[in-house]
């Protein structure tokens, strides 16, 4: 039991009047002696038990209702509803939630517009004297304001200002900063209302923790949930799941297609959606593209496609409309467009007489099969003994193509010592790097100074060669490719039959024991394809050649070599992102270069609703991480999705293009996984109590709060017993004659 004021209950001592009273009337009695009086005395025996019986229930009323009197001016009642005087100051805390569920058009009004029209209501409300503070809250909280918590002005604009975020919804942060802010006031009475749409995903998510939590607030102050959503009505959803671009590479020149994933996360079917696809803010195509009917769980894929004009980082956005909750109606992914792509091939039998017999020219052919000169893949041959350090500027990729290695028996044999030294910071600088055996690799060459003593490039040690016989080459076996691999197409029927054509004859052996993977094996289970990753790039080894001196390419070359050099080339290329992809609320961490460590940095964050400019926000200073060598900076505030960017104070999102720090931020999917909202029993189950659910609305919430306090409160159910009890006691009185 609580009191609104408890000091009223020191009223209850005026119980002491009437009992001195009592006692005052019995004293005044003194014997007289009277002669008549010794008839009677037997009489007034017989009456003086129901006498002194009466005045005890007589006493008994009196004492009861001075009790009652005071209790009720006391104001007991039933829950944290009545620990608030209604008149009385109290410190308000109003807990909003802002995931983007919250954004769901509900009824034509939004979630969260309704319940910041409650949130004035009740703020226009609160006692005079009462404090005010705004939490908000996803899967985190934010103490929004006022700076000066008696500002209730400045709250209402702050609750104007609220916009839902990209992120999920957990009440557990937002319960514990709201009753933070609730306890750092003044006034004895707390209040913490939770504007929110109840979602269940939100509530269970740490059930232990927040029942522990709102146990707390209900013993100390009054918990009241807003339910800003219609229980029974769940909106219509539709989300974007992802993009996927078609095609090898994204070069300049060409049109694109991109296949934008959509899934119905609804219950029900949603008729009329639109899709459109951007790049840059430029429309791929003049109208969007419009979806009849998309099923409860199913998923729908649409293909839109756009001309890539310039090179560099291009952003790509799908958006869609239709749906009644827009949070998860945009997606966004980075698009790096090459105008070239340049390739290194080493090659260690080179034939300037006859290039069609030369060691280059299936990779050459496969990577420009027109041989056309404006050809986006550009590759530069260069023979073994002539590579050296200038040749690797500007590359993408490097083909080692049965090189030999320099022996004190053949010093010019191969590369020299400073290639192979500008070779492997190459590679770990995240460049692609692909080995070809034939006649001229020597595996004890190779592994002695190739291998972990050597330069360490090889996915596995070599162990020699293996030939096989005439009539009965080595055959590659598609399902020993691995169903993550890059080059899982060759698994799908077409390809995997290609793949199955070609023929070896002869193929390096290896020690499986090293820090690579196999990709491809052959039928007699023996590598065929090795990967390795080196600091930021990859190295991939062929055990047999990449020309006809041990494999029969010309087979099927369409089928297999150039899908093949083309999904390597792509692999390598991919690897160097354009930017970086995260989810809303994953934290940003950027190494900074040695050319900026000095420079004062901003972040440049997604544009708010209705702005085309992005926001600046200053950065702090760069600092290293334990086990760093480099300075880095971090940005934890991604709750929007939409493009990211350190830049220079001052600089635009270019900037950030050209110094690697641009980044993708997409919505939180899980928020949308399911939109049902939870029930009273279930909350009931989840707090351990009945919590006060009333419904946002400006017309609904306060009367609603009234009622609860009025139902709460005993004090008029205390006077009416009072004035009950008084009747009583007068008309008792009057039977016993005892009106004082």
């Amino acid at each position: 039991m609580q009191f609104a004021a408890p000091m009223m209950l020191a009223g209850a001592a005026a119980i002491a009047i009437p009992i001195v009273l009592h006692l005052f009337y019995r004293a005044r009695y003194k014997p007289l002696p009277w002669g008549p009086m010794t008839f009677l005395r037997q009489a007034i025996e017989q009456t003086r038990r129901r006498l002194r019986l009466q005045e005890l229930i007589l006493l008994l009323l009196r004492c009861l209702a001075i009790v009652l009197l005071a209790v009720a001016l006391a104001r007991p009642g039933w829950s944290g509803l009545t620990a608030a005087s209604r008149d009385g100051p109290v410190d308000a805390v109003f807990l909003v939630d802002v995931s983007y569920s919250m954004g769901a058009a509900d009824g034509g009004v939004s979630r969260l517009d309704r319940a910041k029209e409650a949130a004035r209501a009740l703020l226009d409300h609160l006692p005079a004297g009462s404090s005010i503070q705004v939490v908000t809250f996803a899967d985190r909280a934010w103490l929004v304001g006022p700076q000066q918590r008696f500002n209730l002005d400045q709250a209402r604009l702050l609750l104007e200002r609220l916009e839902p975020t990209a992120l999920a919804t957990d009440l557990l942060p937002g319960l514990t900063l709201a009753w933070e802010a609730a306890q750092s006031g003044l006034a004895p009475a707390k209040e913490v209302y939770v504007f929110t749409d109840l979602q269940r995903l939100g509530l269970e998510r740490n059930v232990e923790a927040l029942r522990a939590k709102a146990q707390e607030i209900r013993n100390h102050g009054q918990l009241v949930f807003v339910q800003c959503g219609h229980p029974q009505r769940q909106p219509t959803n539709v989300a974007i799941e992802g993009i996927q671009w078609q095609g090898v590479i994204p070069h300049t020149r060409t049109r694109m297609p991109f296949t934008v994933i959509l899934h119905n996360r609804g219950t029900t079917p949603v008729r009329g959606i639109q899709a459109a696809v951007e790049i840059d803010g430029r429309a791929v195509e003049k109208d969007a593209i419009q979806i009849d009917r998309i099923e409860p769980g199913q998923s729908w894929p649409v293909t839109l496609s756009g001309s890539l004009e310039e090179p560099g980082i291009r952003i790509v956005r799908a958006q869609i409309r239709g749906d009644d909750l827009p949070g998860d109606n945009v997606f966004y992914i980075p698009l790096l467009v090459r105008d070239k792509i340049r390739v290194l091939l080493v090659d260690g039998t080179p034939n300037p007489d006859d290039p069609v017999r030369a060691g280059d020219h299936f990779v050459r052919t496969a990577l420009n099969p027109g041989r056309s000169p404006d050809h986006f893949i550009e590759t530069e041959s260069v023979s073994a003994t002539e590579v050296g350090p200038r040749h690797l500027d500007g590359k993408e990729a490097v083909y080692l193509l049965n090189v030999p290695l320099r022996t004190e028996s053949n010093p010019l044999g191969g590369p020299s010592p400073e290639f192979w030294d500008e070779l492997v910071k190459f590679v770990r600088n995240g460049g692609g790097l692909i080995i070809a055996a034939g006649d001229n690799v020597s595996p004890f060459t190779y592994q002695t100074q190739l291998g972990p003593e050597g330069r360490d490039l090889l996915p596995f040690p070599l162990t020699g060669k293996r030939k096989a016989e005439e009539n009965a080459p080595y055959r590659l076996a598609a399902p020993s490719l691995p169903t993550d691999c890059f080059l899982a197409d060759f698994r799908k029927p077409g390809y995997a039959e290609a793949l199955e054509r070609i023929s070896l004859q002869q193929t390096l052996t290896v020690d499986e024991n090293g820090p690579g993977r196999v990709l491809i094996r052959d039928t007699q289970g023996q590598p065929y394809l090795m990967q390795r990753h080196l600091g930021e790039g990859l190295v991939l080894l062929f055990a047999s050649s990449l020309d006809e001196s041990w494999c029969h390419f010309s087979a099927d070359p369409g089928s297999f070599h150039v899908p093949m050099a083309l999904l390597i080339l792509k692999h390598l290329t991919e690897r160097r992102r354009p930017a970086q992809m995260l989810t809303a609320g994953e934290t940003i961490l950027w190494t900074v270069p040695d050319t900026l460590n000095q420079t004062s940095l901003e972040m440049l964050l997604p544009p708010v609703s209705g702005e085309k400019n992005p926001e600046r926000a200053p950065l702090a200073l760069p600092t290293r991480r334990p086990g760093q060598s480099r300075l880095q900076v971090q940005w934890t505030e991604t709750y929007r999705a939409g493009i990211y960017g350190i830049v220079p104070q001052g600089r635009s999102l270019e900037a950030a293009a050209e110094h690697g720090s641009l980044f993708v931020v997409n919505p939180d999917l899980r928020e949308s996984t399911s939109l049902a909202v939870a029930t009273p029993e279930e909350m009931t189950e989840w707090l351990g109590f009945a919590p006060a659910i009333v419904p946002a609305g400006a017309g609904e919430t306060v009367p609603a709060i009234q009622q609860l306090r009025s139902r709460g409160e005993w004090t008029e159910y205390l006077l009416t017993a009072l004035l009950v009890l008084l009747v009583i006691e007068s008309a008792w009185a009057w039977v016993c004659g005892r009106a004082w």
